[in-house]
């Protein structure tokens, strides 16, 4: 990559020079601790390692004294964030006669990197009046990851005047000194221009000058990957037999001559600038150490190892090992780092402490020396595993298996070849180990994403909108367990498959977001399906209460009424206002897919609302627009039905049951009893309750259920009842005898127990009988009567003296 540079308008910013510990011209927040580093290092000598440990906006800043409004300007530095703590990104304030006018915030922050990465503005015009700027880094706390401090490195900041074209063409091979067997110099000078990138770029009237001239390419286009020949005589080269197949029967381009233009054969700085004069690319070559000695008149050519690589270090080039160089093809000495392509893991996401096999296929023009894979794990941090040799390109390691819940984090894999030139895949978002809940992948940030976005899980859950619900073509379901609910997406008509509301699934995916929503996706290769499950219970909810909390979840809203007074239009998506009985409004989602679009349900009286609750925000912080979506007109269900309690009783003795039916829980139920015409509570349950057992005194009762929805109660029908005592009992004890009489209508058992609980006499007393027991055969002592019918049970003592 060529980073155009027309002059730096800000002081130190290599951060080479330093005074008192501190970087000269750099000014920092309070919380920021500076410090100059020699290791880790992007240009020249040092860096400025930045360590902070407050979760508000820190700053570093260098003044720009003097700038013009009609002019364009970028700001550009190059940060090391490895610390998932904290990121960085640009900003650049500008001012007006010492007042600030306004500021530039770029949205793209640093991220999780083992190595440097460039962060830059777009092209920025002053807003009017400006005459000067700040141009400022700022650091920030991740507040999924924040552990108290974070530590990151900056170096190299640019603020400059930009270049009108980054075309990415390189000088690729200078032949500055033929051997003296092809003759003069004058004649067989030559050099290679390189368009490493996807686009064709247009070179007419782009300027070649060295110390001597210059020289004008004409109307010429370089497409990707082809080669421009500037020789210091054309017909020279074509007499050279070597060159002949390199460039005179291919598909490059020769021009000539550059005769102002004479290559120094003891070294000098050759340019290149495009139609406005903007400096492309430039070589600093030399005939002595770093730069190879024998392109200088031993017949080779000077060759870039590897157009990517920095064109002005001398170590970057070689001697070609051919004869007389290549033009026109690739370089002899191309010796690009080890290429890393395909990476796969088996299983794709582990169980709860199962090893993970890693795969890569590394390739290399030599041979791969090592491959190691690093990784980091939020139970124990970062770590590196040697990589072998599979088979052929393929190399592997294992992951020992894990605890449920425990992330890898991320991970990337370096290898080296046998030239020791070395290369580093992307950074990879990771995996959680084992079956997870699906509220604990529900975690946002700050501006409202997935703090998880990236890693895979696995979850299991009950359906809750199947998967042609809201969407014919792609797969889209809901699913959901005992913590929460989740959408599951596919993007693409090939991964729709059967899911149906009700199934129990193991889904794995990659958390995400659409919208706010936050979503499993790329599920459609990893559903198992586990059998038939139970439907949750909706949860019921006020219009207040849509939100985060719910996303994702099947809910009920009650007692709401719409914006609509007609059905709603029909073949369409509809976005419809609901108010409730508070005054409270939020948003219903009438989607096309279901079979509820053209029709609508009689609103005179209130309705209540069965769906998920989805969300559509298209702005950060992504906080709002939350939305019920019905899946179906059962969904909706009248105020009255759906608040219908039907009650029955059984009585036993003075022991009542009731059983009732409700279609949803209220908040809670009462059991209610009429008394001097008023009805008073005897018990409030939960809502769920479906039944109540409890005794109440002989005679007639009246007994209902109310059902407290929060808004509103909605009682049963009463129903009279008649209880009677299990038993009429009445006796008394003489001189060694005792008379029972039974005033019910069924057999007494009864029985005489002494006070260790031993049963001395067992009796029957009939229905309306008089029964006398005689005690002669007790001695003195205490003892216990005991009267039996069930559910009740009466024990009486007695002294015999």
């Amino acid at each position: 990559m060529i980073f155009l540079i027309l002059g730096n308008l800000i002081l130190n910013g290599d951060f080479e020079n330093w005074s008192g510990g501190l970087p000269t011209s750099w000014d920092a927040t309070s919380a920021i601790t500076m410090t100059e580093n020699t290791d880790t290092v992007f240009h020249g000598g040092s860096s400025c390692r930045i360590y902070f440990n407050s979760t508000t906006t820190q700053r570093l800043s260098n003044a720009v004294p003097s700038i013009s409004e009609d002019s364009l300007y970028v700001f550009t530095f190059f940060v090391f964030d490895n610390d998932p703590a904290g990121r960085a990104r640009v900003c650049v304030l500008w001012y007006g006669n010492g007042s600030y006018i306004s500021g530039y915030y770029d949205g793209s922050y640093s991220v999780d990197k083992p190595y440097w990465q460039v962060l830059t503005t777009d092209t920025l015009r002053p807003p009017s009046g400006a005459d000067s700027a700040v141009a400022q880094i700022r650091f920030y706390d991740v507040s999924g990851s924040w552990d108290g401090d974070a530590v990151i490195y900056v170096d190299r900041a640019v603020f400059s005047m930009p270049s009108h074209e980054d075309s990415g063409v390189v000088i690729n091979e200078i032949m500055y000194n033929p051997s003296t067997s092809l003759g003069d110099d004058n004649y067989f000078e030559w050099l290679e221009i390189y368009n490493p990138s996807s686009d064709t770029v247009n070179l007419t009237r782009w300027l070649l000058l060295d110390n001597n001239g210059s020289f004008i390419i004409p109307a010429i286009e370089l497409p990707p990957a082809e080669y421009l020949i500037i020789t210091k005589n054309m017909d020279s080269l074509q007499s050279v037999s070597e060159y002949q197949d390199d460039i005179l029967n291919g598909n490059d381009q020769v021009i000539g001559n550059m005769t102002a233009v004479s290559l120094s054969n003891g070294g000098e700085v050759i340019w290149l600038r495009n139609s406005d004069s903007t400096l492309v690319d430039s070589v600093p070559y030399d005939d002595s150490s770093p730069w190879p000695t024998q392109a200088d008149g031993s017949g080779p050519s000077a060759e870039l190892i590897d157009p990517s690589y920095d064109n002005t270090n001398g170590a970057n080039w070689l001697a070609s090992n051919e004869t007389y160089g290549t033009p026109g093809e690739g370089n002899s000495v191309y010796d690009p780092p080890p290429s890393i392509g395909r990476i796969w893991r088996t299983p794709y996401v582990p169980e709860a402490l199962q090893p993970d096999t890693f795969h890569a296929v590394i390739t290399d023009n030599g041979r791969v020396d090592t491959a190691m894979f690093y990784y980091w794990l939020s139970s124990a941090g970062f770590d590196s595993i040697q990589m072998e040799q599979e088979s052929g390109d393929t190399f592997r390691c294992v992951l020992n298996g894990q605890n449920r819940g425990v992330r890898l984090d991320s991970f990337f894999i370096r290898a080296v070849d046998n030239g020791g030139r070395e290369s580093l895949s992307d950074t990879s978002r990771g995996f959680f180990w084992g079956r997870m809940d699906i509220i604990d992948l529900r975690v946002n940030d700050i501006d409202g994403r997935p703090v998880y976005g990236g890693y895979e899980a696995i979850v299991h859950g009950v359906v809750t909108a199947g998967e042609s619900t809201f969407a014919k073509t792609y797969l889209h379901f809901y699913i959901q367990d005992s913590t929460s609910g989740i959408a599951c997406h596919h993007d693409g008509a090939t991964y729709i498959q059967s899911i149906h509301q009700g199934e129990s699934l193991k889904v794995i995916g990659t958390i995400t977001s659409f919208a706010g929503e936050t979503e499993l996706d790329y599920v459609g290769q990893w559903i198992t399906k586990l059998g038939t499950g139970t439907v949750p219970p909706p949860e019921t909810i006020s219009v207040s209460q849509m939100g985060e909390a719910y996303e994702g979840k099947l809910v009920f809203i009650l007692n709401v009424d719409t914006a609509f007074s007609s059905p709603w239009p029909s073949g369409q998506n509809t976005l419809d206002t609901i108010v409730d009985i508070n005054g409270d409004s939020g948003h219903i989602w009438i989607d096309s897919d279901t079979d509820i679009d053209g029709w609508g349900p009689d609103w005179i009286t209130n309705q209540h609302i069965q769906g998920i609750l989805r969300q559509y925000d298209t702005s950060t912080p992504y906080n709002s627009d939350y939305e019920i979506s019905p899946r179906a007109q059962s969904d909706f269900i009248s105020a009255l039905l759906a608040m219908r309690i039907n009650l029955s009783a059984i009585v036993s003795g003075n022991v009542v049951t009731l059983f009732w039916e409700s279609e949803n829980d209220p908040l809670s139920f009462a059991v209610q009893k009429r008394k001097n015409g008023e009805w008073k509570t005897i018990e409030t349950l939960a809502g769920y309750s479906r039944m109540w057992r409890g005794k109440l005194s002989q005679g007639f009762h009246v007994l209902r259920i109310s059902g407290n929805f929060g808004t509103e109660k909605v009682f049963s029908k009463s129903i009279t009842i008649k209880t009677e005592n299990p038993f009429t009992v009445s006796f008394s004890i003489g001189i060694n005898r005792v008379v029972i009489m039974n005033g019910t209508e069924k057999e007494l058992p009864i029985q005489i127990i002494d006070i260790t609980g031993r049963v001395l006499q067992t009796a029957i007393v009939e229905k309306q009988k008089r029964r006398v027991l005689e005690l002669d055969f007790l001695p003195p002592g205490l003892y216990f009567l005991k009267i039996s019918s069930e559910p009740s049970v009466i024990k009486k003592f007695f002294i015999v003296k």
